[in-house]
């Protein structure tokens, strides 16, 4: 899927056009990857791993065309460290896509209390305690 982010996205307000590409191995991350240079992000839908996630989507999708819930696809970027099982991902600033369309724009949540960088994965798997299958709150959609 192609998508046009007019604004850019934060930190790289130059690079406009991306397609979001599945990353080769089951689970529920995908890349966002520039159509032109280098430069690609790992993003994931935030219910998977957060069901309680909430930003008011009506607000944050003005001007992308939107005709109803359905044209929605939201996502957040992923940083993952040397260390995977210490990835995390900015609910501060999600990704928000007309699907219909491939418009998208990255909209920071301000004095919303969404982390920056929130943990992907529970303090039990990031200990070892538990295995990956437990990571995500709905394994049938890895």
């Amino acid at each position: 899927m192609r998508i046009v982010f007019e604004e850019g996205i934060l930190g790289f307000e130059d690079v406009r056009e991306y397609e979001l590409v599945e990353s080769g191995d089951p689970g529920p991350f995908r890349w966002l990857r520039a159509t032109s240079g280098n430069l690609a992000f790992i993003v994931v839908d935030p219910l998977l791993f957060w069901p309680d996630y909430a930003p008011d989507l009506n607000a944050m999708s003005p001007g992308l065309g939107m005709e109803g819930r359905g044209d929605v696809l939201l996502y957040v970027i992923v940083t993952v460290p040397d260390d995977p099982l210490l990835a995390t991902a900015n609910l501060f600033a999600p990704l928000v896509v007309n699907a219909r369309t491939g418009q998208g724009r990255q909209v920071p949540l301000r004095g919303s209390g969404f982390p920056l960088a929130a943990q992907v994965f529970p303090e039990d798997v990031r200990e070892g305690k538990v295995g990956l299958a437990g990571a995500c709150p709905d394994t049938q959609k890895r």
